[in-house]
């Protein structure tokens, strides 16, 4: 199943990756500036659901990253070193049948036809990184909320297959 879709909200959520995309995470480490809302609309929420797994972005900046770790024949560990919490990492929560190649080859390249077609319903274009100049995030915290969960981890079940 493939599906996209976009929902809006008048205050700014948290995404999967957020953290990891928009977050400064310290001095000369590369981000992107938080999300702004669509005019008229609020933030938008991008899903993505391709076979049984549900991708939620919250920007089309933390698209492009997803899609670019992805597509890597070998993907990076998250339990690097320079992550400070490796079991949180969004690498980390996906589910073991996101991660095979045959799986992630067909997840980006429908990734990249929903970024498209999410660029043009909602005017948003990708901006550029930027090189971080401050020691502390942009949202005023060092540590991820604990309560929010990092993808829908709950599998997507098609009703006619039950």
């Amino acid at each position: 199943m493939k599906r996209q879709y976009i929902e809006y909200s008048e205050t700014f959520m948290f995404g999967p990756m957020t953290p990891w995309v928009h977050d400064y995470l310290g001095k000369g480490q590369i981000a992107y500036e938080p999300p702004k809302p669509v005019p008229g609309k609020g933030y938008p929420r991008f899903y993505v659901e391709f076979g049984k797994f549900r991708f939620h972005f919250v920007s089309l900046e933390e698209i492009e990253v997803c899609i670019d770790t992805l597509s890597k024949k070998n993907m990076p560990n998250p339990n690097h070193e320079d992550v400070k919490e490796p079991a949180a990492h969004w690498l980390a929560r996906l589910p073991s049948y996101v991660k095979p190649w045959r799986f992630r080859e067909g997840a980006v390249e429908y990734l990249r036809e929903a970024q498209t077609i999410f660029q043009k319903e909602t005017g948003l274009r990708i901006r550029e990184p930027k090189i971080c100049r401050r020691k502390k995030n942009l949202f005023g915290t060092h540590h991820y909320p604990a309560y929010l969960e990092f993808f829908d981890l709950e599998p997507i079940h098609d009703s006619t297959n039950s």
